[in-house]
């Protein structure tokens, strides 16, 4: 009896311990994924409030850090777009704002403050804070012209390390990519 209870132990035990295991590293990965979707609600909402004034993308950046750092590990952010958006979270006309993390990013926020973030700008940034339209009637005196207030859009790409030995269990890649997008209408000026 004491035999058959060692062999049956040893049979399951490494299965429940992968379940285990499985389940905790679930628990990580969609405690991560589902900070990113409320980070990137929170940074588009922090955008359409800036509106086109100077400084509205080092708000939203320095928001990301603040509000994504709480819960998870920011170091994850690979890039963060910021767009000129369809309501289907398309970017119109190529016109984004493409942010990579690494490097250094000197700006002044909305408010003046000036700050110092972990990102750089993408060559060919073609959105400017001033090229986004605020205006019910629209801004035909931007190229191309904006029928109405735009709609701005926010993508936020992560890259999720495991926290567990399972990737190595399953000869699974290191990282896994995450993205999460937002689009929101920018509050209008009259």
């Amino acid at each position: 009896m004491r035999g058959q209870a060692a062999v049956e132990f040893i049979l399951v035990f490494p299965l429940f311990l992968f379940l285990l295991i499985a389940i905790i590293e679930f628990a990580f990965a969609f405690s991560t994924l589902n900070a990113l979707s409320f980070a990137a609600r929170d940074v588009a909402r922090v955008g359409v409030e800036g509106g086109d004034r100077q400084g509205t993308d080092c708000s939203m950046l320095q928001g990301l850090e603040g509000t994504f750092g709480a819960t998870s590990d920011r170091s994850g952010i690979a890039q963060v777009e910021i767009f000129w958006s369809d309501d289907a979270g398309n970017v119109l006309h190529g016109a984004r704002n493409v942010y990579l993390r690494g490097g250094s990013l000197s700006c002044t926020t909305v408010k003046g403050d000036s700050v110092t973030l972990p990102y750089t700008l993408q060559a060919g940034s073609t959105y400017p804070e001033n090229q986004r339209c605020t205006v019910l009637a629209g801004c035909d005196a931007l190229t191309p012209a904006h029928p109405g207030v735009d709609t701005l859009g926010v993508r936020i790409t992560y890259d999720y390390r495991w926290k567990t030995p399972l990737a190595g269990l399953l000869q699974m890649a290191p990282a896994l990519t995450f993205q999460a997008d937002q689009q929101m209408r920018i509050e209008p000026v009259l």
